[in-house]
């Protein structure tokens, strides 16, 4: 892929050569399905295009499709029909589909996963404040457990008696 670059110098022509190429392994890199899959950009387009593929493979996974490229093309037609006259219609299946919902999480909240946990909760207090709340208690859970372990105290691992 790399030699195609240097003798194509863009990455969406590159992507256009495999995809009629290989259309089992390729799809056409387009600004409207990684808008769909909100797709992770990498330090460099052929990384961004390798996340975009990797997304459609793992569609192709769930999906019964033939190759990438019916991924590819099915992405698009959803695109259309969901930032287009055809909201209603596809809205439910978008909004709803659980391997589209994982791959846009990894897509978009994936890379703020190196964070520590502590400035992820900070980030999204503005953002998602209920998520936030439950980050912040987590933490703080953990950190009682080890003041608790640090004083000699060991888990406690029977039944609590609320009242």
């Amino acid at each position: 892929m790399s030699e195609l670059l240097k003798e194509l110098r863009q990455i969406e022509l590159v992507s256009i050569v495999l995809r009629f190429a290989r259309p089992d392994a390729y799809g056409i890199l387009n600004p409207q399905v990684e808008r769909v899959l909100n797709v992770a950009w990498g330090s460099e387009s052929v990384e961004t295009y390798l996340n975009y593929l990797g997304n459609h493979r793992a569609i192709c996974k769930v999906v019964p499709f033939a190759r990438v490229a019916g991924a590819d093309m099915a992405l698009w037609v959803l695109h259309a029909k969901y930032f287009g006259p055809w909201k209603r219609e596809v809205a439910e299946y978008y909004e709803g589909d659980s391997t589209l919902l994982r791959l846009r999480a990894r897509n978009l909240i994936g890379p703020l996963c190196n964070l520590r946990m502590s400035i992820l909760a900070k980030a999204f207090e503005g953002v998602v404040r209920d998520v936030a709340k439950v980050m912040a208690c987590y933490l703080f859970e953990l950190a009682v457990r080890e003041k608790a372990k640090a004083m000699g105290a060991s888990d406690y691992e029977g039944k609590i008696e609320l009242w």
